[in-house]
């Protein structure tokens, strides 16, 4: 493996002159925002401090959405017109910034849907530099979102196994997400590969020199993408993920729990409720209670009624169906191994919920008598 700080260098642009970039970064901003106001109608105020990106655009929620702004919000929704994607590429450059001020002005090369690639565009690293790495809640590695401090991702991430998909000669730089439901993966920071620490390798496993970069760092959870349609492949040269769609940039505001009698969630829902630290919240409330719940496959209007009792509590039980598309139940097993794509028509709810420490006896009550009134066992899909 070639030193890393050859490659580095080999694959970046040369720093620019500080206080340049400084005075540039600050005409830069002014430009791209009268871009944004002339485009949305937005008037909104700014300040540029340091000569850096100016603060309100940096503080914007970006989302890909319907092309309107919603001023009480604070929210920009865009189909990534050319001023949004300038505007994204002056945040990151609050890190690196060319000093040819023409490539920070509105032009009329950017079009459709926001990538990772154009985001990848502001770091002046290659793509072929860059290795993408999206994990999952494990019972053995991260186990959930208490796990997602720098120290315990850091250990996390070092560890690979000798033979896996990140490859013999990983990349100098790894960009790490973690799953957020669905594919849909938020962005927790990069690190920096300066090799194997070969007096750690073990049969199965290896370990790698990781530390912590700058890259992206306005991203850091902020940035949330799609990953492709093979999150089994977690590990991805970034040549592979330029496409990946970029969902949101914003920070992870915390959702409000709805209470159990407005609770109607997706599938793709249910897995952000289970995995996303927005709801953390709900895995609080859900984990508490006992309960009857209501699963309707708005493919065909047929019902499924399951209970949450003792121990496992609804969270328990609906994190089953989050990570396997149909928790163990007879009839959703089958609809799975028909067509695994099958649990997105799947829609959540609860029908009643239970104290902790109400009897078995009286969930199950409630639970059979559902079923008799949705006739869930004659023409749903209850086996028993």
């Amino acid at each position: 493996m070639s030193a890393p700080g050859t490659r580095a260098a080999a694959s970046r642009k040369p720093e620019p002159d500080s206080a340049k970039v400084g005075h540039l970064a600050t005409l830069a901003a002014h430009k791209l925002l009268v871009g944004l106001h002339e485009h949305f109608g937005v008037a909104r105020g700014c300040q540029v401090i340091d000569g850096q990106v100016f603060d309100e655009v940096e503080r914007w929620a970006f989302k890909v959405g319907d092309h309107q702004h919603n001023a009480s919000a604070g929210v920009l929704n865009t189909g990534a017109p050319t001023c949004y994607g300038n505007a994204l590429r002056a945040i990151a450059r609050n890190q690196r910034m060319d000093t040819n001020i023409s490539q920070a002005q509105p032009t009329k090369s950017f079009e459709g849907h926001l990538t990772l690639g154009n985001i990848l565009d502001t770091t002046g690293v290659e793509p072929s530099n860059i290795l993408l790495l999206r994990h999952t809640y494990t019972a053995t590695g991260l186990t959930g979102p208490a796990d997602l401090t720098p120290e315990k991702i850091l250990e996390y991430v070092r560890w690979q196994g000798r033979t896996n998909k990140v490859g013999k000669k990983p990349p100098f730089i790894w960009l790490n997400f973690i799953a957020a439901g669905g594919r849909r993966s938020r962005f927790l920071g990069a690190y920096e590969n300066h090799g194997e620490v070969m007096e750690d390798r073990t049969e199965v496993r290896r370990s790698f020199d990781l530390r912590p970069s700058s890259i992206l760092a306005a991203f850091q959870n902020r940035l949330v993408v799609e990953w492709s349609n093979d999150p089994v492949n977690w590990a991805k040269r970034a040549e592979q993920g330029t496409g990946f769609e970029v969902k949101e940039i914003a920070d992870a505001q915390a959702e409000a729990f709805p209470g159990f009698d407005n609770l109607l969630l997706s599938f793709s829902e249910l897995q952000a409720v289970i995995e996303d630290s927005r709801y953390e919240s709900w895995r609080e409330v859900l984990k508490s209670v006992q309960g009857v719940y209501l699963i309707a496959d708005t493919s065909t209007g047929q019902l499924y009624v399951g209970k949450a009792d003792g121990a496992e509590r609804i969270l328990g039980r609906w994190s089953s169906y989050a990570k396997t598309g149909h928790g163990g139940n007879v009839a959703l097993r089958e609809l799975d191994a028909l067509d695994m794509s099958h649990r997105k028509h799947f829609q959540f709810s609860i029908l009643r919920v239970f104290s902790p420490g109400t009897s078995t006896a009286e969930v199950d009550g409630a639970e059979a008598h559902y079923k008799r009134a949705f006739l869930t066992r004659q023409f749903g899909l209850n086996r028993n």
